[in-house]
């Protein structure tokens, strides 16, 4: 007579695979609520970015400070820190275009920064324009930084702007209406 039914080797090796199905996507699940997690704060210190630099008071005061770190009010358990120097370029990176007749800005992605101050040479005098450094007169480097201080892994994301120093003149017209332009004529 024979019985119909499953054996307790099939039972059991149909328990095995199901006990490792879960386990993988339990890990999958897993994986992806951290990737998440990363991805809202990597979005969330953007935005905080984007508030800062388009906040004109103060991004003057990040400009009046050479150095400058402050808890943000608005945001809870975030700190902004800054950096200004004096711009600074490369003249390796500007290139003479005889057909225009002015200096313009260069980039080229296929070729590293030091191959191509080393093929740079003026026409004129042959000589290399390797390394000299250019101030850019009224223009400022500034690095901002944001970091949350509640966090288990201390992650700052940072961006980097070239600033004009009379932009801050400029930022004082943006706030402050004139008081001419209400009266009535």
């Amino acid at each position: 007579m024979k019985r119909s039914g499953y054996t307790l080797f099939e039972v059991m090796v149909a328990l095995i695979i199901i006990g490792i199905s879960i386990t993988a996507v339990t890990g999958a699940l897993s994986t992806s609520k951290g990737l998440s997690a990363r991805a809202d704060h990597s979005i969330e210190s953007v935005r905080i970015l984007k508030n800062i630099l388009n906040n004109p008071e103060l991004m003057k005061q990040i400009m009046e400070n050479r150095n400058f770190e402050k808890m943000i009010d608005d945001e809870d358990g975030w700190i902004c820190r800054a950096e200004t120097t004096q711009l600074v370029i490369d003249s390796a990176d500007l290139v003479w275009d005889s057909n225009e007749g002015n200096s313009r800005s260069n980039v080229k992605s296929d070729k590293t920064a030091k191959q191509r101050r080393e093929k740079r040479v003026t026409k004129s005098t042959k000589k290399s324009v390797v390394g000299e450094e250019i101030e850019v007169p009224g223009m400022v480097n500034v690095i901002l930084c944001v970091s949350q201080t509640n966090q288990l892994i201390q992650k700052e994301y940072c961006v980097v702007r070239w600033k004009r120093l009379d932009a801050l003149a400029d930022t004082e017209i943006l706030t402050k209406p004139d008081k001419n332009e209400n009266k009535i004529k």
